[in-house]
């Protein structure tokens, strides 16, 4: 997977790759094959609180509905103020077509069913990564979320992770 920083709440696009040698060009085989965005870090994304962050990725997406039924009037410039630029809301059209993934950096439980709700009020094909904290979420994660999750460190690296489990993927698996 490729990542490309953006920054903010969307920050980058993620594409299929062959980990074998060359350069980018050789080694790539289809992008992009979702879009990333994190709901871990308000500081990144410019806001003081993840509720606000939350806001601000919900405000995005319904910029992107608008967006996507007004090109004609944005070209023209007569709509109201959107959060993004017109490159930004074209590239996340996709996502809310259902026709791209959206992979949601999310590792404390509040976090992910944040991702969770947002997956079900926009109707978004979601992938959490990270994950830390998946397994207590087992129970109101469908079968179709899937998680990017790895190993564990060796001491907690930030709060969100702070019940992260070496059993987490078992316990996922069991679940389903």
């Amino acid at each position: 997977m490729i990542i490309t920083p953006r920054g903010g709440l969307i920050s980058g696009q993620a594409a299929a790759i062959d980990l074998g040698a060359g350069h980018a060009s050789d080694v790539l085989r289809r992008g992009p094959v979702a879009m990333i965005a994190q709901i871990s870090s308000a500081a990144a994304a410019g806001t003081t609180a993840r509720g606000e962050l939350i806001g601000k990725l919900r405000a995005l997406l319904d910029d992107v509905k608008y967006y996507a039924s007004h090109r004609g009037d944005y070209d023209r410039a007569q709509t109201r103020t959107l959060s993004a630029a017109n490159t930004d809301l074209e590239a996340l059209i996709p996502v809310l077509d259902g026709r791209m993934p959206l992979i949601i950096d999310a590792d404390s439980m509040a976090e992910i069913d944040s991702a969770l709700a947002l997956a079900r009020d926009y109707k978004l094909k979601i992938m959490i990564s990270g994950g830390a904290e998946a397994w207590l979420t087992a129970d109101r994660r469908r079968r179709e979320r899937s998680v990017l999750t790895g190993a564990m460190n060796n001491i907690p690296g930030s709060f969100a992770t702070l019940n992260q489990r070496q059993e987490n993927v078992a316990l996922l698996r069991r679940a389903e």
